[in-house]
Parts: structure tokens; sequence; C-alpha cells
């Protein structure tokens, strides 16, 4: 039997596993956000995803870089997409009281949106105050105004080693490097 989990908590399974790396997403995110010279780095996810593997590897990935260059996370924010109201206005109050230099790594790239718009709120921006990372690389991340500074994960060559492991019925566990896409949401400061 060949069966395919879309699911973090397949560990109790003797399946494939063909995963981005997400301890990677998170070091070049922070990485590229201190070598731009944002001073402080944050953290930005949801609720729903806390604790999740992408989640926790990322946070491994983000702390491992800042370790190096002797910094620390500033802060996580977590917030919820069920009140997306209540959402916003916690990230309008949160960007405000971390002011300018800092950089920001979203967990996916639609949190960005959030943060492109809670940051002209407070009078910052993007990317001269705050820097925004998002991860996906989605294709709208070139149509925001700046453009995105994103990580790709390959999707499309996760799908094909899946597809290879299916066709070889030999499972195994693979990690897909990302691609940091460096756009106008971060600069050099």
């Amino acid at each position: 039997f060949i069966f395919i989990l879309n699911s973090e908590n397949n560990r109790n399974y003797p399946c494939a596993e063909v995963l981005p790396d997400y301890e990677n997403i998170g070091y070049l995110s922070a990485k590229h956000l201190l070598d731009c010279g944002y001073k402080k780095i944050v953290f930005l996810t949801e609720s729903e995803f806390r604790h999740t593997r992408s989640e926790t590897q990322r946070l491994q990935g983000i702390e491992s870089a800042l370790k190096t260059a002797d910094h620390r996370l500033e802060k996580i924010i977590d917030i919820s997409r069920h009140n997306p109201e209540e959402g916003d206005k916690q990230l309008k109050t949160e960007i405000n009281q971390l002011g300018s230099e800092t950089g920001i790594i979203c967990l996916y790239d639609y949190l960005a949106v959030g943060v492109y718009d809670a940051a002209d709120n407070n009078g910052l921006s993007v990317p001269d105050d705050i820097g925004v990372v998002g991860c996906h690389n989605t294709p709208w991340a070139k149509q925001l105004h700046p453009t995105l500074t994103s990580l790709s994960i390959h999707e499309a060559r996760i799908a094909s080693e899946v597809c290879r492991q299916i066709q070889d019925k030999v499972p195994g566990k693979i990690l897909i490097p990302p691609q940091l896409i460096p756009r106008n949401s971060t600069r050099t400061v």
C-alpha cells in the first residue's frame, strides 16, 4: 500500500516524508534580516500553527542564526485567524511598540499583508523602518508594494520527489532546501 499524509503528525506511520527544510527557512530568514542590519528580530505566527513541526523547526533555525550573530529573538507575535479584527488590532499595537529597525519573519506570506497595514497605520515604512520576510514565495508576493522578500519552498520539487518515491516504492525522508528571494520589503539599514 502507498499512502500520502498531508499532516505534520505522521511520525507513527512508516511512510515517505518530503518536506521543506523548515529549520533552514528560519535560519535564512533571520540571517537575511541581520545581514540587512535590522536590530530587533520578531517572529509572527498564528495560534493555529503554534507548536507544529514546521513552526518549531523554523524557530530553531531563527534561534540558531541569532545565536551565531550574538542576538536574541525580540518577540514572538501570535495572532488568531479566527478573529481577524482582533488580530489586526493586536498586530498594530505590537508593531507600534517595536518601532523602527525591526525585522519581522512571517510564518507565511499572507501574514505580511497585515504587517504592511500595521506599519502604515503606525507611520512606519516597509522596508525603511521594518523589514519583512515571508515564506512560500506566493505569486502575489511580487504584486505587493513593496514587493515581498520571501523564501521559496519549491512546491513543484516536493511534488516531484513524492511522485518519485511512489513510483520507486522506496520511502525515505527528504528535506528540500529553501531559496531566499530578496525583494523590496528588506534593505540595508
